[in-house]
């Protein structure tokens, strides 16, 4: 079941405060822009609930309750203008490495999520063809020992080419808009 009320309060310029009634005996899971960023919570015989979430880019927020059994799926499909890396952090590591097809291309303390774009090296990774490979990111902890690493195969799509010529026809509510490329 979605919770279509909820409150959002803005608490600083990154961050705010979303507060919902719940249901005894139900779990809930927040998405924002799509992805799932909270779920499963438990909240116990608590009915008034709250997270705090980043503000950074936000245009949709889903707040489902559902059996704990239950699967839950957003609705939106996420805007996702650059990749990230998500991986399950390791309680023992000090910092991550980050390789691009075997080519060691960051360093990462020990946290487990990172906009590729941060990757230095990775910047100017996408030409007018995409770009296909696979990316390794192994746990190192304090004594220097590394994980065997999650490994991946990827492709970014490069970008669409820019329109050359935008014309809108027709009246209102009927508009239609033509982009030539």
């Amino acid at each position: 079941m979605i919770i279509d009320t909820y409150d959002l309060t803005i608490l600083n310029d990154r961050i705010a405060e979303i507060a919902w009634n719940g249901s005894v005996g139900k779990v809930a899971y927040v998405f924002l822009n799509g992805l799932s960023i909270f779920g499963p919570l438990q909240f116990g015989d608590v009915t008034a609930r709250t997270v705090i979430v980043n503000l950074a880019n936000l245009y949709a927020i889903e707040i489902h309750e559902a059996n704990e059994d239950e699967v839950v799926n957003s609705k939106y499909l996420p805007l996702i203008r650059r990749p990230w890396f998500y991986w399950s952090s390791i309680t023992t590591a000090n910092f991550y490495r980050i390789y691009l097809d075997d080519i060691w291309i960051q360093s990462h303390d020990a946290d487990d999520e990172l906009p590729l774009f941060k990757a230095q090296s990775a910047k100017n990774l996408i030409d007018d063809d995409g770009y296909q490979g696979i990316f390794n990111i192994e746990a190192v902890t304090n004594e220097g020992k590394e994980s065997a690493g999650d490994a991946w195969s990827f492709f970014i799509e490069g970008l669409p080419p820019i329109p050359t010529d935008a014309s809108l026809s027709g009246t209102s509510p009927n508009l239609t808009l033509t982009i030539s490329i």
